[in-house]
């Protein structure tokens, strides 16, 4: 079954097509002929094989409305070898479909599975092999909320990639930055302003989706997408109790923000985040008898 991680970038591809030639061309130099529309097709290439073939997304570069570049894409979480033998049979099918140059892009956001999805594929034929293209983490820029606003499928993307590996710091400022994007970018559909919106609180990290959420005034993000309303009810029973338990500990942890806050104290960034994301009542309790009397916020958090 297909998973979020695995969904989200194919969701963001569909709603920005264009964005895949863009990434293509910028960081890995394809060069990609000269277009003037782009949309996400069909990825079922049983017409072609007798037995059911189905990539994750296949776009389709257009210029007079004839098409000029096919691109499927894949998005791989892990390691697969059996893909090794059904990625050149997606290109040759839809090279077939429409006989113009064709592609393959793995997606793939952990470095050691990029690695071994950017082998060349030596089995195919004699001569040279056929190597797919791959965007890794390395390959998707991390966006600065002056790009974001002028990419949001970008912005959400390059959280998707990036976010736990940044700094708190910057994977916060990554997140808003998309957040604000989703948001404010005209022209952008609605129902992709709130799946891109959803996506970015799904991919955070709990301290800063925490501090999105006290950004934002609300206690408990609800994802309102019909993609996320339906993952998160199949698993409404185990978290419910779990919810019981995090609301107990988010009083607490604005308990230790309003002392501070009271008292004049300053928090930054981080130590926000790392109280919001604190869910150890005891050591919750423990941080607001601290903030009585710290001189600085960092202070509060500072375990011996």
């Amino acid at each position: 079954m297909p998973t979020i991680p695995h969904e989200a970038p194919l969701f963001l591809l569909r709603g920005r097509p264009a964005l895949i030639a863009e990434l293509l061309a910028d960081t890995l130099g394809v060069t990609i002929p000269p277009y003037a529309d782009s949309r996400a097709e069909e990825a079922d290439f049983t017409q072609l094989t007798p037995t059911e073939f189905r990539a994750d997304l296949v776009i389709t570069l257009l210029r007079d409305a004839e098409p000029v570049m096919g691109i499927v894409v894949e998005a791989q979480l892990a390691v697969d070898p059996k893909k090794r033998f059904t990625w050149p049979l997606y290109v040759a099918a839809l090279h077939a479909k429409l006989r113009c140059p064709t592609a393959l892009v793995v997606i793939a956001p952990d470095d050691a599975v990029a690695r071994w999805a950017a082998e060349p594929i030596a089995t195919l034929q004699p001569g040279p092999p056929f190597t797919p293209l791959v965007l890794g983490r390395a390959q998707i820029p991390v966006l600065s909320p002056a790009d974001a606003m002028r990419a949001p499928e970008l912005a959400v993307l390059s959280l998707l990639a990036h976010g736990t590996s940044l700094s708190p710091e910057r994977e916060l400022a990554l997140a808003r930055a998309a957040c604000i994007a989703a948001r404010d970018v005209p022209d952008l559909d609605p129902n992709n302003r709130t799946l891109y919106n959803d996506i970015v609180m799904f991919a955070a990290s709990p301290a800063a989706r925490a501090a999105l959420e006290l950004d934002m005034n609300i206690d408990g993000y609800e994802f309102k997408s019909e993609y996320y309303l339906k993952k998160f009810a199949e698993a409404a029973a185990e978290g419910e109790a779990r919810g019981e338990a995090r609301g107990e500990a988010r009083g607490e942890a604005r308990a230790v923000l309003s002392v501070l806050v009271a008292r004049g104290i300053a928090v930054d960034d981080a130590t926000r985040a790392t109280i919001l994301a604190c869910t150890d009542t005891d050591r919750l309790e423990r941080w607001v008898r601290r903030a009585v009397s710290a001189t600085t916020a960092e202070e509060v958090v500072r375990e011996p």
